[in-house]
């Protein structure tokens, strides 16, 4: 298990949480699986990974910029309540962080079904700490989530 605080004093380990807290837009998806995997996927390309891969659906956000605003929009959401202290806490290096959002975000496949759903509004973001990434942790992976 990561322990990012280890030896650090209060005041310092309160300052970089704040600093982070102000830095959480610079906290990019770099490439990453959300990028690879569940972003302006193509249709088939869904569907081909229903049936390849052991997964229950397969989802695609519209695009990067809503891709970006949703890893953001659920940092932001959940920074005080939840990730503060996953961060102070070194007994797990990774939190899924789930949302509900207005609009819709994104559409997808379940599995044995072949109707597209275009009105995804639930999301998945996965964290991992890094010791090595400039606020102590990464995005893993983030997804559309269909409702049940």
């Amino acid at each position: 298990m990561v322990d990012l605080f280890t030896g650090i004093p209060d005041e310092l380990i309160e300052s970089t949480l704040q600093t982070i807290r102000e830095n959480l837009d610079k906290v990019g998806l770099f490439g990453g699986h959300t990028l690879r995997k569940h972003t302006d996927i193509q249709l088939m390309v869904l569907k081909n990974r229903l049936t390849k891969e052991d997964i229950r659906y397969a989802t695609s956000y519209w695009d990067v910029n809503v891709a970006a605003a949703v890893a953001s929009g659920l940092m932001r959401k959940f920074y005080d309540s939840d990730i503060v202290f996953w961060l102070k806490n070194s007994s797990n290096d990774y939190i899924s962080l789930i949302g509900r959002f207005p609009q819709t975000i994104g559409y997808g496949f379940r599995k044995g079904e072949d109707r597209l759903n275009e009105n995804l509004r639930k999301a998945c973001l996965v964290l991992v700490k890094d010791p090595q990434a400039d606020w102590g942790f990464r995005i893993l992976t983030s997804y559309p989530m269909f409702e049940r």
